[in-house]
């Protein structure tokens, strides 16, 4: 009998300490969404629903035609719902679609992911304004848009509309995003504009907004699809960032294809203005639109990448992404992986938005710089192509030029390193490598301190 009461009194011991450290575990899980953003090292790029367009770099083991693991990881954000989503039912409840099959293998890939890269962050996707999925609820619930005869209103392309106005959908989808948020997969959530998002009432956006907040965790990062435009000030303190699906000025052929000083000039603004303003931590995603005519590493191309990358470290502590843009065989915003973004820039160690002085003295709207731990950045939106004159002697990423000099043209940008990067860059020693190799325990370390 003693024996019995002892064994039943280590028991419950060992469940107390396993209950607490699994409540640490979660609690700690939580604290490093902000630690990974405000740890992670520059430039940080994030991938939207694609993924990279590069063959020869990618040893393609895939999953139902999905980006791989070793494909994702290469990001310090993504967003998708790959591993778990969920569809409503008539009592309002909502069931768990699981692509892998069971919910312990995509947590055991997520755990992966974020062991290969510590800075990722993963984001449960979804549309604001409606669906392409029919079953997303039952045909007669009162959540969907209706004409005056009572059908779904739906596009030519079998986009299905919600009734954003209604209280009931708005606590439907707060619990569908609560549930992403306990099931420890996902950090946070994007939201896509949809169609018809210029038409929504402000006052639905917002509810949906205060909705999700009062189901999730402080830190639960919501992320939403505006373009090039502010989003509502109203919202702000409910969003941490912008999907900048900056488009083009104007479609090729056309004189201002792709991108006019003002146009770059309004993107840079609401850039600006997101990161001052949204809720803390903040992640604002830019995303350049590429020119699909010309072949990705064209000086065309390779310019407006270089643009958007240090717009996004001067003006911001966000991420970056230049696609391909809207061709033929565009599928999904998939880019091509610039060795640009493989330097080690490091973390920045002077504010953002500052303007470069031309001989000390001169300042030109749009010529911003900014100081990181192993070098500095410059972008130029200005008019003019001015001289860098930096305190050290610096390497230029774009041409190898190392020298205390150098000149930026306009509508252009460069990383200028401390020292010449010796190292592997981290999206070759990622993509190159095995499969097999890359379950080793050993480079796991390699590249979080290669990622460092």
């Amino acid at each position: 009998m003693k024996f019995k009461c002892l064994r039943h009194s280590i028991l419950c011991i060992c469940f107390v300490i396993i209950t607490i450290n699994l409540g640490y575990a979660e609690q700690a899980r939580l604290d490093t969404i902000r630690e990974r953003i405000e740890t992670r090292s520059y430039p940080s790029i994030f991938a939207a629903w694609g993924g990279v367009a590069n063959p020869p770099l990618i040893d393609r083991h895939r999953f139902e035609g999905l980006n791989d693991l070793q494909e994702m990881a290469i990001y310090d954000v993504h967003w998708n719902s790959y591993f778990i989503r969920w569809q409503s039912t008539e009592d309002g409840e909502h069931v768990p679609i699981i692509a892998t099959g069971h919910i312990s293998i995509s947590r055991n890939w997520q755990r992966w992911m974020i062991h290969y890269n510590p800075n990722m962050l993963l984001l449960y996707a979804m549309t604001f304004s409606g669906i392409h999925d029919p079953q997303y609820m039952p045909a007669d619930s009162p959540f969907w848009l209706r004409d005056s005869d009572g059908n779904r209103i739906s596009d030519s392309s079998g986009f299905y509309f919600f009734d954003l106005t209604n209280e009931g959908f708005h606590k439907l989808l707060a619990k569908e995003i609560a549930l992403a948020a306990e099931s420890g997969l996902y950090d946070g959530v994007f939201f896509d504009a949809g169609k018809g998002v210029d038409d929504l009432d402000r006052s639905s956006r917002l509810a949906i907004l205060k909705a999700i907040r009062a189901e999730v965790h402080d830190d639960f990062l919501i992320i939403m699809n505006t373009n090039r435009w502010r989003t509502d000030p109203g919202h702000a303190p409910y969003v941490n960032g912008l999907f900048m699906e900056t488009v083009w000025d104007a479609l090729p052929g056309e004189s201002n294809y792709p991108y006019t000083p003002a146009g770059i000039a309004q993107i840079e603004d609401t850039l600006l203005w997101a990161s001052e303003n949204l809720r803390q931590p903040t992640v604002n995603c830019l995303e350049g639109w590429g020119m699909s005519e010309q072949v990705f590493d064209s000086p065309d191309n390779m310019r407006w990448m270089r643009l958007f990358t240090t717009m996004s470290l001067t003006c911001d502590n966000g991420s970056v992404l230049y696609n391909k843009g809207l061709g033929e065989h565009w599928v999904g915003h998939d880019h091509h992986w610039y060795d640009f973004w493989g330097v080690n820039l490091g973390q920045p160690i002077s504010p953002k938005a500052q303007h470069y002085l031309v001989n000390g003295r001169e300042r030109y709207d749009g010529l911003y710089i900014r100081e990181f731990t192993n070098g500095w950045a410059v972008y130029n939106r200005s008019a003019i192509t001015p001289t860098i004159s930096l305190p050290e002697v610096t390497a230029a990423v774009s041409t190898g030029k190392y020298d205390a000099t150098h000149t930026v043209g306009s509508l252009d940008g460069d990383i200028f390193l401390r020292t010449h990067p010796t190292r592997v860059p981290r999206q070759h020693k990622l993509l190159t490598t095995s499969w097999a190799e890359m379950k080793r325990p050993k480079f796991f370390g390699e590249v979080n301190e290669h990622k460092r």
